[in-house]
């Protein structure tokens, strides 16, 4: 019987797959993890495999399990399904522990799968700390409540969505007499566009410390979570004080 166990580029995509299963609705979940049975199974054929492995190690079910082991490494074993194969440990270890080189190991599996390539999430390349500097605790709550919009929003809106909040955010910083250009670029797209990624991330369930989380965005999910009044306060805070967020 034909064998061909799951390797490193593989997982990495599987990852990157899990990531955006959980802005999906149930139809679209499955239609992400038909598409990657299909790629995957492509991936395969190109190595030499057989249709018939194909078809069978890498289909819709297989895919299925498959995610679940990543899960089970992701979660530290608090869920999905046990594990000790080597490529799925060191690529969920690699994206726990050390972004940036998951992020090539991603790249370099577009590369064999005949995807585009993309540099790196600024938060993974300067850090998240430095992607958070000077926001105000009233400017991240606000990101949270936009996270929340975002997901029940068309994913086709979104980077409208992240555009307009990054305006307003400049707006407000702008107003100010101490406003500089780097406070100006921790609130532009792409950092918006990082940290709304954290934020989703810890709400899934990742440590902010395997994530490299500043600690303001673990404060601001704490009080939403466990302090309420707190957090809709400093919510209120931001629409009164950022033009148009209200």
């Amino acid at each position: 019987m034909e064998k061909r166990s799951w390797d490193e580029y593989e997982t990495a995509k599987l990852i990157e797959l899990r990531d955006k299963l959980d802005d999906l609705n149930h139809e679209e979940q499955e239609a992400a993890i038909a598409e990657m049975s299909a790629t995957l199974q492509k991936y395969v054929l190109g190595l030499g495999a057989t249709k018939e492995f194909a078809e069978a190690k890498r289909g819709v079910v297989r895919i299925k399990q498959q995610l679940g082991k990543v899960e089970y490494v992701l979660t530290d074993g608090r869920a999905g399904v046990k594990t000790t194969a080597p490529p799925v440990i060191h690529a969920a270890t690699l994206f726990k522990e050390d972004k940036l080189a998951y992020w090539e190991l991603l790249q370099e599996a577009n590369r064999r799968m005949g995807f585009p390539t993309a540099e790196a999430p600024i938060a993974w390349v300067v850090g998240a700390e430095k992607a958070c500097l000077s926001w105000e605790k009233c400017e991240l709550a606000a990101l949270l409540d936009m996270y929340f919009r975002l997901r029940e929003t068309d994913s086709s809106k979104w980077d409208d969505m992240m555009q307009a909040f990054s305006d307003k955010l400049a707006c407000y910083q702008e107003g100010k007499r101490d406003c500089t250009p780097e406070i100006l670029i921790a609130r532009d797209f792409e950092h918006v566009g990082d940290l709304t990624f954290l934020l989703r991330m810890m709400i899934n369930g990742s440590s902010a410390k395997s994530l490299g989380a500043p600690p303001l965005l673990e404060e601001i999910l704490f009080l939403m979570e466990r302090q309420p009044w707190a957090y809709e306060e400093l919510l209120a805070q931001a629409k009164e004080r950022i033009p148009g967020l209200a």
